[in-house]
């Protein structure tokens, strides 16, 4: 199974660009060419990092993770700014993730992640669970 890792990044144009490795390297590949491209070679799912809300805390860049999702049929996660839960609700219901990662939300709140659950689960969306 392949699960490959979007690193995005907006330049000073404003234009969105996947970046290798880890981040240092422009493409110069937009996300939805490159997320096509994964998916007809075998990837089973996506992990969508923005690195301009990395570490912000202003929610993660719900716009691309939606055209993302709405053009593959894998799951999409996404990851990279969240800061309250409610971006983990707009991720689900606005980013169309399948999930979201949120690297130091829980470290440095003081929120636990049932409590998230729930606010997740009050916004409206579904919370699937898998054994």
């Amino acid at each position: 199974m392949l699960s490959l890792v979007l690193i995005l990044k907006f330049t000073e144009q404003n234009n969105c660009s996947v970046f290798i490795p880890g981040g240092r390297t422009n493409t110069g590949i937009h996300p939805l060419e490159w997320a096509k491209a994964a998916e007809k070679l075998g990837a089973v799912e996506l992990l969508s990092t923005c690195t301009n809300n990395d570490g912000m805390k202003s929610g993660p860049n719900l716009e691309i993770s939606r055209q993302i999702a709405e053009a593959v049929n894998i799951p999409i996660v996404n990851s990279g700014g969240c800061g309250l839960a409610k971006h983990f609700s707009e991720g689900f219901l606005k980013g169309i993730a399948d999930a979201i990662s949120a690297g130091t939300f829980f470290t440095r709140r003081d929120q636990n992640f049932m409590q998230t659950r729930l606010q997740i689960m009050n916004a409206g969306a579904t919370i699937q669970y898998h054994r």
